[in-house]
């Protein structure tokens, strides 16, 4: 008589038929852990000192933020965001952080990708009050005009004497490639310091990169920062943010 669920004839590759097992899914350690939704207190403490003294407080979750977008860790954002609204007094104070955050993720999602991105900012909106929902902008900001000559300016800016290197490496390989860089990425996006600086987005940047392990592109941001502006302290402490929260992940 075949056993439930199984065919008479079902065998392991050695020839020895199978006892029959309920079919269940156990949870892998990795599932497990993305199903907890805070941050282990331990690690939380170090982000938030090497960050506290470097960055202004409102900065430090915000690079905490992108590192675990990036990282595709996004059922940690929301406690992250949750905790520090909770610090903030004015309704004003709020809606303009959870703009920053958001503005942070925008300018995060083409770097570490859209799809991480989305999952990101859907757990960050998970933190925020109701009122301070309510307050936000409910249509698209503008983005400006002369966007290809805005980009160039930044681009040049971050890269410095080594800009028309890059561009050249970039648009030899597909100038399709590099006008996207210039005018969306650059000039629509990463050039918009209505809500993040120059020098914030670096920072954030590093901490987008440093999960990703993509040596070369962090090594030019790690300079591009310092050209925009950033000290070496704030540097160092933006790339100490982002291997944290990776090999935190590589450890889960």
């Amino acid at each position: 008589m075949a056993r439930p669920g199984r065919s008479q004839n079902q065998k392991y590759k050695s020839g020895v038929t199978s006892h029959y097992r309920p079919a269940i899914s156990l949870p892998t350690k990795r599932q497990d852990n993305m199903n907890q939704d805070t941050l282990p207190p331990n690690l939380k403490n170090q982000l938030f000192d090497i960050g506290n003294g470097v960055f202004s407080t409102s900065l430090v979750p915000i690079l905490i933020i992108t590192a675990l977008a990036s990282a595709n860790r996004p059922s940690k954002i929301t406690n992250v965001a949750r905790e520090h609204l909770e610090t903030l007094e004015t309704q004003e104070d709020k809606k303009k952080w959870v703009m920053m955050a958001q503005n942070a993720l925008i300018k995060a999602a083409f770097l570490c990708g859209m799809p991480r991105v989305i999952n990101a900012m859907q757990s960050l909106m998970q933190g925020v009050d109701e009122e301070t929902k309510s307050s936000l902008p409910k249509s698209p900001s503008d983005a400006g005009t002369h966007l290809q000559e805005r980009g160039e300016t930044m681009f040049n800016k971050v890269y410095g004497k080594v800009s028309d290197r890059v561009k050249n490496n970039i648009g030899g390989s597909s100038p399709d490639l590099m006008a996207i860089i210039l005018e969306d990425v650059y000039g629509r996006v990463l050039s918009d310091v209505t809500l993040l600086d120059e020098v914030e987005t670096e920072l954030l940047t590093i901490v987008v990169l440093v999960p990703l392990q993509v040596p070369a592109q962090l090594k030019g941001h790690l300079h591009g920062a310092k050209n925009v502006g950033a000290t070496e302290e704030q540097v160092k402490a933006a790339e100490a943010i982002g291997r944290l929260v990776t090999n935190d992940d590589d450890s889960s």
